[in-house]
């Protein structure tokens, strides 16, 4: 299924130094997945506590957007893999596309809290399927040294938890956010973010969170009590500012 959606660019969205925030890509990128997801809703899926959970996503910044400036937004299907879905969006300026992102998708069983291995069909059947706008993995790996990163501590509180039972993928940007140097938290130079959600944290989890950088990118894991990685983000800041 093809959806449409319009966004005005908010002040929320930029930061002091006048750049888009992180939090402002998480913020188009799940404006635009969320209204989707919605329309792709079924009493079926609520019947069988069934929902879609984002697996992994990315986003990749072809123009600078400013504030005040208004983008129109497609996202279509452009790739089934199993239990899993790939969804692209393309953000555009005047007709002009700005910003390209993509979302990895699936089923999750809310009472067995596993990816629904069943078929995908049961509860969706309707696809419209086109060419991908840029490259993307499914998951992302990062290696870094524990020693030699940033380190920073999260207790997971009730305000973090969503519908879901789980952190909400926007507490995970904050994460993100509070782990970087001030110069990359200035995104001078962003180009592209890619996040993959590997295990979920409830209530009360504790998080470390570590973040260096390497070369153009920065480079983000977060490992939970239990010692098992709970999601991996990479940053890249090689594009010339406009």
């Amino acid at each position: 299924m093809k959806h449409h959606t319009s966004i005005n660019i908010r002040t929320s969205m930029v930061n002091e130094w006048d750049h888009f925030t992180i939090h402002g890509y998480e913020d188009l990128f799940m404006q635009v997945l969320e209204d989707h997801l919605y329309e792709l809703s079924t009493p079926k899926m609520k019947q069988d506590h069934i929902s879609w959970v984002l697996l992994s996503m990315a986003i990749e910044v072809n123009h600078y957007i400013h504030r005040g400036e208004h983008l129109e937004a497609d996202i279509f299907d452009t790739e089934i893999i199993g239990p899993v879905i790939r969804k692209d969006i393309g953000f555009y300026r005047d007709g002009t596309l700005v910003i390209t992102a993509v979302a990895y998708m699936a089923l999750m069983d809310l009472d067995a809290r596993k990816i629904y291995k069943g078929d995908m069909q049961d509860y969706c059947d309707t696809f419209c399927f086109r060419e991908k706008l840029m490259e993307a993995n499914s998951r992302i790996s990062v290696d870094l040294d524990l020693a030699e990163a940033n380190l920073h501590e999260v207790q997971v509180q009730a305000s973090c938890i969503d519908a879901l039972g789980h952190c909400n993928n926007e507490r995970y940007f904050a994460m993100i956010y509070n782990t970087m140097d001030e110069q990359h938290q200035s995104m001078y130079g962003f180009h592209r973010l890619e996040i993959s959600f590997l295990r979920e944290v409830r209530k009360h989890e504790r998080l470390k969170v570590y973040g260096t950088t390497q070369g153009d990118t920065f480079v983000v894991r977060g490992i939970r009590e239990d010692g098992i990685t709970s999601f991996m983000a990479r940053l890249t800041y090689d594009k010339t500012p406009e």
